[in-house]
């Protein structure tokens, strides 16, 4: 199969530099509103009284919709011809349902709310990295922003909540989120000539492509340690802060930590497109796949807090790098006109169907035999990540 991106369209959208501002304004307000809602969401359904039952139905509405609504909106992307407008329109989605968090309701209308919020940040995700592929600016200075984004949104979010309550929260998430939405408007999205042979844009001929995408065998080995990586990633974000209260710390030790991370990581995918030219895809792959099975099979010791918050660079080396890899390795092997798709398809193994396998198991190793069981079985199923990293070929 022969794939690769094709060349960028001059004209009808904004000039290449007013596009780079574009995507260097719209990703850290993009990511606020994604850290701020992680952030607040649980706390606010919790102080509206609803019982635990209820509770844990209306948190799961994001992952249930994200399953649905992530390739969804990707194939409709390529279909469209580019991300802009989809992106635009999924975010004016997100702004009207935090709205109606912030306006409340039954159990039924928090769980629609909170799954199109949630649902649709997750599923803009590769929307917007499409638009920092045709900005012309290296992706991990683009992403670096979002990263500094997101650390804001994880911090602010929480101070305006304790201090001016949960509208004055989801306020922000939604000025934040208007903010984004014209940039995104503002972004150049490029446009995509089908390569001779391969595919004339239509829904059967993209159908083919794909097919033939998933026989591709670097792609698949990317789908496999999304799998494993980011499902890792995720068991973790729900599992870490209970190890840090294990450990005696509490929630501000746990922001601690996590701004560490953050800072870190924002380092590292600054410095990415350099590490890519030092190591490579496949170097870049293995790298974060060996942090991450390390990182899970050290937490299974139970380190001290302070060992916790002194391996703060784990973060930036495995999920943080991987994101940059996954970006890198669609724009190499996968033609231009299936981006989004891609995208989304590794987002939904990963983030949707390795998250919830991989914390459900969690979940039950931590139940039947505490962390050091549960944190090592994790770090073993990180060693298949390992090794299906390792299989990609050079130059693949």
């Amino acid at each position: 199969m022969t794939v690769g991106l094709t060349g960028l369209a001059a004209g009808a959208l904004p000039s290449r530099r007013g596009s780079a501002l574009a995507c260097l304004t719209a990703f850290p307000l993009f990511y606020y509103c994604m850290g701020a809602l992680i952030s607040v969401v649980s706390l606010y359904l919790d102080d509206r009284g609803l019982a635990t039952g209820d509770l844990s139905l209306v948190v799961s509405a994001s992952a249930v919709f994200a399953l649905v609504l992530q390739p969804l909106v990707g194939v409709v992307a390529d279909l469209a011809g580019g991300p802009r407008v989809p992106a635009v329109a999924c975010m004016g989605v997100v702004l009207v349902s935090t709205v109606g968090l912030a306006l409340g309701g039954g159990t039924g209308e928090l769980f629609v709310a909170n799954g199109l919020s949630q649902g649709l940040i997750v599923a803009v995700v590769p929307l917007l990295d499409s638009l920092a592929l045709a900005s012309g600016l290296p992706y991990g200075r683009v992403k670096a922003g979002g990263s500094v984004g997101y650390a804001l949104g994880v911090q602010l979010v929480g101070v305006l909540y304790e201090r001016m309550g949960a509208v004055a929260a989801l306020g922000s998430v939604v000025a934040a989120g208007l903010g984004c939405l014209v940039a995104m408007w503002l972004a150049r999205e490029g446009s995509w000539a089908p390569e001779p042979g391969v595919s004339d844009g239509s829904a059967t001929g993209m159908a083919t492509q794909l097919g033939e995408l998933l026989r591709t065998r670097a792609y698949l080995v990317l789908l496999v340690v999304s799998f494993v990586l980011l499902g890792l990633h995720y068991a973790n974000i729900a599992y870490m802060p209970l190890l840090v209260r294990a450990g005696g710390g509490g929630p501000s030790l746990m922001g601690t930590i996590l701004l560490a991370q953050t800072l870190f990581e924002v380092a590292v995918v600054f410095l990415s497109d350099r590490v890519a030219e030092w190591l490579g895809n496949r170097g870049m792959l293995v790298l974060t796949s060996v942090a991450m099975a390390v990182r899970m099979l050290w937490y299974a010791t139970c380190p001290s807090d302070a060992a916790l918050l002194g391996a703060f660079f784990f973060q930036g080396l495995s999920a943080g790098l991987f994101y940059v890899v996954v970006v890198r390795m669609v724009s190499e092997v996968v033609p231009r006109e299936l981006t989004n798709t891609a995208l989304a398809l590794s987002g939904l193994v990963g983030k949707g169907l390795g998250a919830l396998a991989l914390e459900a198991l969690g979940g039950a190793l931590l139940a039947s035999g505490g962390f050091s069981l549960m944190y090592g079985v994790l770090g073993t199923i990180g060693l298949v990540g390992v090794v299906a990293a390792l299989s990609l070929r050079d130059g693949e």
